[in-house]
């Protein structure tokens, strides 16, 4: 109509113009002045009634001559809605929105036309395949959900102002393009399951696409599709977000400050920030792949699961409001919850707890904890509760089962199911109606036999602190002082700590080993000990450097929010936090002499930085140093006493120290100028490279789970005695003057290089699971490798051995355990080579190795002989002298072998094959190594068979038999005679294809042959 009144306006004053025109100049020429007008009121109707009109386009699946329901709600107040039912014919409806809400017709064509202005639609539960909506302003509501719309087909982009779309459960529909629906405040797209349990009833939106600016959403609901992104930078009033069940690698939210729901539950999401989703009250992202998540920022969180993922960190101290929590199926050690007073459900379970506060938790009500570590739990303070599930905690005893049946609240009356699980957690001599007496229904019926005697604790006393203990009371739960170093068996024990002044305490130890908080739980004697460090103003690592040297380094700190200061030289502090699972590199440029870092850092890295010294001496808690090509010239590891790895290659420090590095599981010290090394305290080793050193010896008894050593090119070394190292996989000892070496104890070696030695003997017929082998450059004369048949590697050149040697080698050799695309075997050599050129390398390529040379087996007059085990007979060979020849037997070459078949009875020698070449008069000249095999067949052999002046053979469809006054019988391979008779000289008889077995009897011999009928 903007239209029509703009042209209207436009014709008004052409009138005007033109009547004063005609007024002066053309008053006789009124006609031609109608005509004009008559033109322009023409085009303003043509005009107005060519606009757009308002239409919903229907498709469905239905048959022709079908019902067709919807709910329309029409912008006209008459409530007039007309409508084609597919023919092109309209007709007219009325709907009041109270008495009569829909439109009922029948389909008479492919598509149903609504052509009235709509304030809301329902077309829903209908078999739509397709809606598009034209010119529809006033639409604001459209319900289309529980339909076959297929693809792309639903298209809104007539209705700009809609408010609402519920088009779920449309399983064929595929995309959905809302990029110009800024007023759009609620989609619903998901899909409902109708089988809960399979994972491939899902929707099939895979695309949604939303407004990139100005939008008004505030709900959306998408969950159960395949959706692996969607962009809600242009949401930002989004408060409700549902993606359960879709194919999410990531989700950026970071712009959703509203927002209050998030379910992002069953994707493949690795990485999460909620940091800026204040408002968040509810989240749950459980089944996905998290490593991480931090909610410190999430003050208003009261449901927060995320079960199912790798989670090993969990800090919850800043939400204070949660009252259901699942972290279950995580990698958790720690959790911390006593700053939650409205947790009502805590699911815990399949993590590695050993130990859980539920003291501040009074309004608890359901715990499951199952699959952990717990050796006690304490509900006294917990009254509220009414289900328990502790299965399988292996580490709960009888006896702290009891102390815990004694914190349990009475119930009001027993239920009929079980609410206090215990399966799986020795319960079985527990007193157990210690729980039933208070109401409580279990799964496990203890007999109450376990007899809970009191135990001693022996506190290890330490220059920087002391430790007490205590245990509560089981009256009033108050906790008291131990006396007399006795402790009631199951029952907790508090630990608390006394430092000196500048220290604190990192952990507590249990029989040396540490646990994962304050309290523990034991029936046996206990020795515990606390492991004091320094306040992190007190611990630090300092290094001389050059004025203005660039540097850089690597570290890491004990905790997920270390605070760490560094004085680059000049007396400033720069402060960082950094966390505890990655490392954070710092790079500047000194501005002095000495730099300073100041922390509780328990990874440092400073290799290949130039430092005039470094000094660690102050850092007790270092667990990981790395100063590999720093060019310091000392190393004082003396106080480092929880040291586990260090690699300090390549400085000249000369000595080194490892005493009270009883940590100590891994160290690399090669190329420092080590005239000794002592590791008898390094009981924990697993692997040592102290290779390119000076050693002159070196004793590694004490390192029994050693995996890999390492002490190439120290050549003062001379011997080593690894007969204790039974799990080493891995010896690395070229160039060190062995002239022995015994891994004939080291059954697990892998890969052993003991390359250019003076070995003249290596057994390993100890070493089956051995892969690479490197003993070339040593005086070896032979090689028996017949035991390890799992090796794919071999380095031996150089040894000098004879081509004869080799070819042993070879035979002896199993097959190659993988397909190699290399070559895998080195065999010649440049100092003292072997004769790889004349040795028969074809033995080992048979066997699929690929070797450095090709031998052509002129090197050796002897070869072996091979003989393929046979079936329904044996072979009998002799040499040129007469003399029986065995397999693996070697033979002169050019000489003759006869070969003599030894059938079974009934049973004859059919072929002899040499290298697969037919022997002919049973003999063969040996040329090379040589492999015998042969074939036995039922019957008598031809050659016997004509010595007995008969013959039996046949021709296509015939058997001919040739024998004097003979009874002959033919029979079928299934036993079934098919001719008899007698014969006096020659016989045809006719048969048909097939495998038959002749007998001819006569006065001279009976004979038996199979033939074959073609």
């Amino acid at each position: 109509m903007l239209l029509c009144t703009y042209i209207f306006f436009i014709f008004v004053i052409l009138i005007f113009d033109l009547k004063e025109i005609y007024n002066t100049k053309h008053k006789n020429k009124t006609k031609r002045m109608k005509k004009i007008t008559s033109f322009l009121i023409s085009l303003c109707i043509v005009l107005g009634f060519s606009e757009v009109q308002s239409e919903i386009k229907l498709t469905t699946s239905l048959e022709l001559g079908s019902d067709f329901t919807f709910y329309p709600k029409p912008v006209a107040s008459d409530g007039k809605v007309i409508v084609d039912w597919g023919d092109g014919t309209k007709k007219e409806y009325t709907v009041d929105g109270m008495w009569n809400k829909s439109v009922n017709g029948t389909q008479v064509g492919d598509t149903i036309r609504i052509f009235s202005p709509m304030q809301t639609f329902d077309c829903s539960d209908a078999h739509v395949t397709s809606v598009t909506i034209i010119d529809e302003p006033d639409l604001t509501l459209l319900d289309c959900y529980k339909n076959e719309i297929e693809r792309t087909n639903l298209d809104i982009s007539g209705a700009l102002n809609l408010e609402t779309l519920n088009c779920y459960n449309n399983p064929k529909l595929l995309f959905l393009n809302l990029s110009a629906h800024k007023k759009l405040t609620t989609l619903d797209c998901r899909h409902d399951k109708s089988n809960t349990s399979d994972p491939d009833d899902k929707g099939g939106i895979t695309t949604i696409i939303l407004p990139s600016e100005g939008s008004e959403l505030e709900n959306i609901t998408a969950y159960n599709n395949d959706i692996s992104s969607i962009d809600f930078s242009g949401c930002p009033n989004l408060r409700y977000i549902n993606l359960e069940g879709n194919a999410l690698m990531d989700i950026n939210v970071s712009n959703l400050t509203k927002l209050s729901k998030l379910d992002i539950r069953k994707n493949h999401i690795s990485n999460l920030d909620v940091s800026k989703n204040t408002a968040l009250e509810k989240l749950y992202c459980d089944d996905n792949a998290l490593t991480e998540l931090n909610v410190f920022a999430n003050t208003e969180l009261m449901d927060l699961v995320c079960s199912n993922n790798q989670i090993s960190n969990l800090d919850l101290t800043a939400n204070i409001n949660i009252t259901n929590l699942s972290c279950d199926g995580n990698l958790l050690k720690k959790i911390t919850v006593s700053n939650m007073p409205r947790l009502k459900s805590l699911k815990c379970s399949d993590n590695q707890l050993e130990e859980i506060d539920l003291s501040k938790n009074l309004h608890l009500q359901k715990f499951w904890g199952q699959n952990n570590l717990f050796s006690f739990l304490d509900f006294y303070y917990n009254q509220g509760l009414n289900t328990i599930d502790i299965r399988n905690n292996p580490r709960m005893t009888p006896c702290s089962l009891n102390f815990m049946y004694q914190t349990l609240s009475g119930l009001e009356s027993a239920s009929p199911y079980v609410n206090l699980f215990l399966e799986g957690s020795n319960a079985e001599t527990s007193s157990t109606s210690i729980a039933t007496e208070s109401k409580w229904t279990v799964d496990v019926t203890g007999d109450g036999s376990a007899v809970c005697k009191d135990v001693t604790a022996t506190i290890e006393t330490s220059e920087f602190g002391t430790i007490s203990l205590f245990q509560p009371d089981l009256v009033s739960h108050e906790l008291h002082p131990i006396e007399n170093n006795t402790l009631e068996a199951g029952v907790p024990v508090y630990i608390t700590a006394t430092p000196i002044e500048n220290y604190q305490v990192r952990y507590y130890q249990i029989n040396g080993e540490r646990i994962n908080g304050s309290i523990f739980a034991t029936t046996e004697n206990v020795t515990v000990s606390a492991v004091f460090v320094p306040t992190a103003s007190n611990n630090y690592i300092e290094m001389g450097v050059e004025s203005n040297a660039s540097l850089s380094f690597g570290i890491s700190g004990i905790d997920p929010e270390t605070e760490v200061e560094i004085d680059w030289g000049n007396g400033e502090w720069q402060t960082m936090t950094i966390d505890n699972e990655s490392i954070t590199r710092i790079d500047g440029n000194s501005k002095g002499t000495t730099v300073r870092i100041n922390g509780l850092i328990d990874y440092f890295d400073c290799s290949e930085n130039d430092l005039k010294s470094l000094d660690v001496s102050h850092n007790a808690i270092l667990a990981t140093l790395d100063c590999y090509w720093t060019g310091i010239t000392a190393l004082d590891l003396s106080k480092n006493t929880a040291l586990g790895k260090l690699n300090c290659s390549y400085n000249s420090i000369g000595t080194l120290d490892l005493s009270n590095n009883k940590a100590l599981f891994s160290l690399s010290c090669y190329n420092c100028e080590l005239g000794s090394l002592d590791l008898s305290n390094n009981t924990e080793l697993e692997e040592a490279v102290v290779k390119n050193n000076e050693l002159t010896s070196l004793t590694v008894s004490s390192n029994t789970k050693l995996l890999l050593l390492d002490v190439q090119n120290n050549e003062q070394l001379k011997s080593i005695d690894a007969s204790m190292l039974t799990d080493l996989e891995e010896l690395q000892c070229s160039y060190t003057g062995l002239t022995a070496l015994d891994v004939t104890h080291n059954t697990k070696l892998v890969k052993l290089i003991c390359s250019n030695n003076k070995l003249t003997t290596l057994d390993l017929s100890k070493n089956t699971l051995l892969e690479r082998l490197f003993c070339d450059g040593n005086q070896l004369t032979s090689l028996d490798l017949s035991n390890n048949t799992k090796l794919n590697y071999l380095e031996c050149s150089g040894n000098g051995m004879s081509a004869c040697a080799l070819n042993d080698l070879y035979y002896n050799l199993p097959k190659c355990s993988t397909t190699p695309t290399n070559v895998n075997m080195f065999i010649a050599g440049i100092n003292n080579p072997n004769e790889a050129e004349g040795s028969e390398t074809s033995m080992a390529t048979k066997k699929g190795w690929k070797v450095s040379v090709d031998g052509d087996g002129s090197g050796c007059n002897e070869a072996y002989i091979t003989i393929e085990p046979t079936e329904n007979g044996t072979l009998e060979l002799r040499n040129s002298d007469n003399e029986i020849v065995n397999s693996g037997s070697k033979v002169i070459k050019n000489t003759t072998v006869t070969v003599k078949g030894n059938p079974d009875e009934g049973f004859y020698l059919k072929n002899v094959w040499v290298n697969g070449v037919s022997v002919t008069n049973g003999e063969f000249v040996v040329k090379m190594a040589s492999v015998v095999t042969a074939a036995f067949d039922e019957g008598s052999s031809i050659t016997e068979i004509e010595n007995s002046g008969m013959k039996i053979w046949s021709t296509p469809g015939i058997i001919r038999v040739n024998a004097e006054n003979a009874h002959v019988q033919v029979y079928s391979t299934s036993g079934a005679l098919v001719w008899e008779g007698n014969i006096y000289q020659e016989k045809t008889i006719d048969a048909t294809r097939g495998i038959y077995i002749v007998k001819v009897r006569n006065a001279q011999s009976t004979q038996s042959k199979k033939i074959v009928v073609e």
